[in-house]
């Protein structure tokens, strides 16, 4: 049974909780590494990326037309 881990934010180096459902979520995920960002960070920067999961629709060279 997985506990909480304290990680730290590799972004703004805060402290954070990695609790345990998010480890069992992350599992079911199949997601193999710990979080390296605290949600703050993770929040931010998905909101930089154009809100993630872009499938490509974001790709280099490409103007939109």
């Amino acid at each position: 049974m997985n506990q909480d881990k304290n990680l730290t934010c590799r972004d703004c180096s805060q402290e954070f909780v990695f609790t345990a459902s998010e480890q069992d979520f992350y599992a079911e995920k199949g997601f193999e590494n710990d979080p390296t960002r605290c949600p703050a960070c993770r929040q931010a920067r998905k909101q930089q990326n154009g809100g993630g999961n872009n499938y490509g629709g974001n790709s280099f060279g490409s103007n939109g037309s």
